[in-house]
C-alpha cells in the first residue's frame, strides 16, 4: 500500500518527471495548443513554489521507497467572481503500473482535507472533455460539472 505525505524539496525531481508524463499523456494527446515542454523549462520552479507556498499544497504517494503519484493545487481567495475561498487542483497523476489501486483517491482525500483545514468552501479541477477516465474518477469522488469551456479552431 502506498503512503501519502506532504512533498518536500527532495521530491521535486520525481514530481517534475511525473508532471512531464502527465502533460505528454493528457494535454499532449488532447490539446493541439498545449505547451508540453513547459514542465522541462519551468517545472522545478513551479513545484518548488507549490511545496513552499503556504497557500499551495503538494502531496506524494510512496510505495516501497518509490514515488508513484502526486497531487498539487492551491487556495484561491474570495473575490469578484467567487464569494468564498476555494481551492483548485492543478495536477493529479498516478504512474501507470499503480493505477486502480486507490492511490488517486487517497491523494485526492489528502488534498481535500488540506483544503478544508485551510478554509476552502469548494475545490475545483479541470479535465479534458475527451478524458473519460478522469471525468469518471472525479465524478465518483463527488465532483460535478460547474461550467463548460468550448473552443473553436480558427
Amino acid at each position: 500500500m502506498a503512503g501519502i505525505r506532504r512533498a518536500t524539496a527532495v521530491d521535486i525531481p520525481e514530481i517534475v518527471t511525473m508532471a512531464d508524463a502527465l502533460m505528454r499523456e493528457d494535454a499532449g494527446q488532447r490539446d493541439p495548443f498545449a505547451n508540453v515542454a513547459w514542465v522541462e523549462s519551468e517545472g522545478f520552479e513551479h513545484y518548488g513554489h507549490a511545496i513552499q507556498d503556504p497557500n499551495a499544497a503538494c502531496f506524494v504517494a510512496d510505495r516501497v521507497g518509490e514515488t508513484v503519484g502526486f497531487i498539487s493545487g492551491r487556495l484561491e481567495e474570495a473575490g469578484t467572481f467567487s464569494l468564498v475561498r476555494g481551492a483548485t487542483i492543478g495536477s493529479l497523476f498516478v504512474c501507470s503500473p499503480y493505477r486502480r489501486e486507490g492511490i488517486g483517491e487517497r491523494l485526492l482525500a489528502a488534498f481535500l482535507n488540506w483544503a478544508r483545514e485551510h478554509g476552502a468552501a469548494s475545490v475545483t479541477v479541470s479535465a479534458y472533455a475527451s478524458n473519460a477516465g478522469a471525468l469518471r474518477f472525479y465524478e465518483r469522488e463527488g465532483f460535478a460539472p460547474a461550467s463548460v469551456t468550448l473552443r473553436v479552431l480558427c
